[in-house]
């Protein structure tokens, strides 16, 4: 009996192909949707999961209260980590600085290579290796990390450096004069950490190199720290004892808007409230979003197979009826209809998995300088299984109710319970449904589109084109305000400067500032950046008060300071007023406001300007910016290159386009933006093919109608309007379902960003073009059809 079924099954299949063909491929890019979006949630939410003891590991958090509201941070001053590593006996403190960039020179004989590692270098003690659980492959660990110049790789960097994965004892040359003797090496390490990093170097090298800043408590450099507790240790008596400590080290001010608190490290991936910290966090909207879309894709998919499969009612009724005419139970027809039903979505499935893993392939591509990197595990399988049989039942059984419902007389006449349901139609409910998902899709679409030309076209306040960046290292021959001024001679270059990074590329240090002679002031913080004298006029930032910084460092303590329009404006001044000003920084420093200049975009979009101070400190700066005359790359790298190969022997040329930096920072926001164009065109293929799957059945079921309009006269646009006419209010119902959510879903979508664009009607209007034009091509192809048959050949037999 079982083999009948499937034999009748894919009977069945090969007779109708282009239904079959509709159903696979309307199913297969929803199921394909559903398996790429599991592998990414999986993914997402198994950071760290690897570690043991994961529930008494946290990270703190600050809570900083600002002028402009509340500030979360996971980044914390500089020497908190191992001060509480030293004053809690309670807890176990793992300080991290970093991740950071350097130059890496490894020497074999006679020969050097210099390597340019990027946001992959850390700092930590012995609890690192002690409570994470990355894996040695080679060389042991105790108590290396609390020990100078000892340092740990990675199997990657161990086979980039030494060609082997076996590389303890060996040597690393880090900056001018440090060498760190490679302890161990360890496993590569996953994607799916918050703490990413190939270089591990033990936590006295950093406060060796930086002791004053690593000291300074005003200071957050790129500092993080997380905290193991004793089984007996609560969070809020540990949060007690941090402040009781920072107490002592905080000035008053800051202890009263700045608290911090314990966050538990399975929430360190998920909680975007903490978007400063150096680790990558996906916006909580955008999983939430992509799940929910891909969802209804799901759900439109298998719509859009009851509704074909229903308009296949008319074809299979005769069949129903022979089958009960000989004795064919109504169990036996569903069984029927829910193998073929089932042997759809295997073949569906197979082909979305296909799709899903090319989905992934492209994502990954897509935002390859994130570390992420998602595949199918072996879970797939288990969830392969699940979604298919869920398909099938949600899929199967509406249609297989409605055929085996029908008695053997209304079979063999072609008199579908369909027929009988008046003006109402589920059909025509799951068509509204179907659009309403596509419509909003294509709505979204738009906004998003319009957001990221937004920020592609906005004005952010410089100028940054034909910018290229070139950073030297430590050990360059001669002093960089030398190799400026020889490398602004160059005909191909209009304006240079030598600086500490560009605008917009997270080149800054953070401070704390206040008025000198206001002690009682609360203390602000500000970004710092390290220019000359050139800075402005290569960006093209104008001076709106005071004068341009020179490019010498001043014989007193007393540093010429430039500050941004907000910085001024959180001092409750004006820009003429700030001029002359003196400003405290971290009670260590003080610098005079000889200028203000125009606010531009120090941080991508999404976040807000900020207070900014830019300073003359060469020692704190290894960057030349070249404003080109030629858009000619090729024609002038080899001269750039013989240049700073004369300057910098033992250094790495890595030119780099500005305008390329920024666009790779919103990497995430376009692949996002990519996600939301692809789903919006799955959503509509689908929902055509259910519009086609309805105007099928519909001209099916009025055959008859139209051939006798036909008789009398009526031309193929008098059928075109009488069909289209009910699809076309179908689709201003799905619009008017559909536009307030989309408006809903994006609103709070742009709030994400400090700077957006407003929404306005024509993001609407676009969609709802786009949809009834599209739909009325499907709608009027088959209504020309029915209009040019012969009517003979329907009515022959009435």
């Amino acid at each position: 009996m079982l083999r009948n079924y499937f034999t009748t099954a894919f009977r069945n299949i090969r007779k109708n192909k282009l239904y079959t063909l509709i159903n696979v491929i309307g199913l297969g890019l929803g199921v394909s949707c559903c398996f790429a979006q599991y592998a990414i949630l999986k993914h997402e939410l198994s950071f760290d999961n690897f570690h043991q003891n994961t529930d008494q590991i946290y990270r703190i958090v600050e809570h900083y209260a600002g002028d402009y509201g509340m500030e979360y941070s996971a980044f914390l001053p500089n020497p908190m980590g191992h001060t509480l590593n030293d004053e809690l006996t309670s807890v176990a403190a793992i300080p991290i600085q970093g991740p950071l960039d350097a130059k890496i020179k490894v020497r074999t004989g006679n020969n050097q290579q210099v390597f340019s590692e990027q946001n992959n270098i850390i700092f930590s003690n012995s609890n690192f290796l002690k409570y994470f659980n990355f894996p040695l492959i080679d060389g042991t660990h105790t108590n290396e990390l609390n020990e100078i110049n000892q340092a740990y790789i990675s199997e990657k960097i161990a086979k980039k450096y030494f060609n082997t994965p076996y590389a303890t004892g060996r040597t690393l040359h880090y900056g001018n004069d440090i060498h760190l003797k490679v302890a161990g090496v360890l496993k590569d390490i996953p994607y799916n950490t918050n703490i990413h990093f190939d270089l591990l170097v033990s936590y006295p090298t950093i406060r060796k190199i930086y002791p004053e800043w690593t000291a300074n408590w005003g200071a957050t450099w790129q500092g993080t720290t997380y905290l193991v507790l004793n089984k007996n240790s609560s969070p809020e008596l540990v949060e007690r004892q941090i402040s009781e400590v920072t107490k002592k080290h905080l000035s008053a001010e800051d202890f009263e808007t700045t608290k911090y608190y314990l966050q538990p490290l399975k929430e360190v991936h998920t909680d975007d409230q903490y978007m400063s910290a150096p680790n990558y966090v996906p916006p909580t909207v955008a999983l939430i979003g992509s799940a929910l879309t891909v969802l209804m894709i799901l759900i439109v998919s298998i719509l859009n197979f009851i509704n074909l499969a229903t308009s296949q009612s008319i074809r299979r009724s005769k069949e129903v009826g022979i089958r009960k005419t000989l004795g064919g139970r109504k169990s036996n027809l569903i069984t029927q209809f829910m193998i073929e039903t089932g042997s759809l979505v295997l073949i569906a499935g197979i082909l979305g998995l296909t799709i899903g893993q090319v989905l992934l392939d492209l994502l990954n591509q897509a935002v390859s300088p994130f570390p992420f990197r998602v595949t199918y595990d072996s879970s797939i399988f288990l969830f392969f299984v699940i979604l298919l049989v869920v398909v099938t039942i949600l899929a199967g059984i509406y249609p297989s109710l409605v055929l085996s419902r029908l008695s053997p007389s209304q079979a063999i006449r072609n008199q579908t319970l369909l027929q009988k349901s008046g003006h109402f139609s589920l059909r025509k409910l799951l068509t509204v449904i179907q659009f309403a998902v596509a419509n909003m899709l294509i709505i979204v679409t738009i906004i998003a589109t319009s957001q990221m030309n937004y920020i592609h076209s906005k004005d952010l306040g410089f100028n940054q084109s034909n910018v290229l960046l070139l950073h030297f290292s430590d050990q360059a021959t001669k002093d960089l305000s030398y190799i400026k001024t020889d490398l602004a001679s160059l005909d191909f270059v209009e304006n240079a400067t030598w600086c500490m990074g560009p605008p917009q590329t997270g080149y800054s240090w953070n401070s704390a500032y206040n008025l000198v002679g206001q002690p009682g002031s609360d203390a602000l913080y500000t970004s710092l950046k390290f220019i000359d004298g050139d800075y402005l006029d290569t960006y093209q930032i104008p001076l709106i008060a005071g004068r341009n910084i020179e490019s010498k460092l001043l014989p007193d303590s007393s540093q010429q300071i430039l500050v941004n329009e907000e910085y001024v404006r959180r001092l409750e001044l004006t820009a003429a007023e700030a001029v002359g000003r003196r400003v405290n920084y971290n009670g260590q420093y003080t610098g005079t406001i000889v200028g203000v200049v125009k606010d531009y975009h120090l941080e991508k979009l999404s976040q807000a300007i900020r207070p900014t101070t830019f300073a003359f400190q060469p020692y704190n700066m290894n960057d030349i910016n070249l404003k080109l005359k030629t858009n000619d790359m090729m024609g002038i790298l080899p001269v750039l290159e013989e240049k700073f190969r004369t300057y910098d022997p033992e250094g790495v040329f890595e030119p780099k386009l500005l305008s390329e930096q920024i666009e790779q920072s919103y990497l995430f926001e376009n692949a996002l933006y990519s996600t939301f164009q692809v789903f919006a065109f799955l959503a509509i293929v689908i929902g055509l093919m259910g519009l086609y799957g309805l105007v099928n059945y519909m001209v099916m079921k009025n055959r008859k109608p139209i051939s006798i309009h036909k008789v009398f006269g009526a031309s193929t646009r008098q059928i075109f309007v009488k069909i289209s006419r009910e699809y076309l209010a179908l689709i201003v119902i799905a619009f008017i379902i559909s536009a307030p959510i989309a408006a809903y879903i994006m609103i709070h979508w742009l709030s994400n960003f400090s700077y957006h664009i407003a929404i306005n009607g024509w993001h609407f209007a676009i969609s709802m073009v786009i949809v009834i034009a599209i739909s009325m091509l499907t709608v009027g192809s088959k209504s020309y059809q029915a209009a040019n048959s012969n009517p003979a050949d329907i009515l022959r037999h009435e």
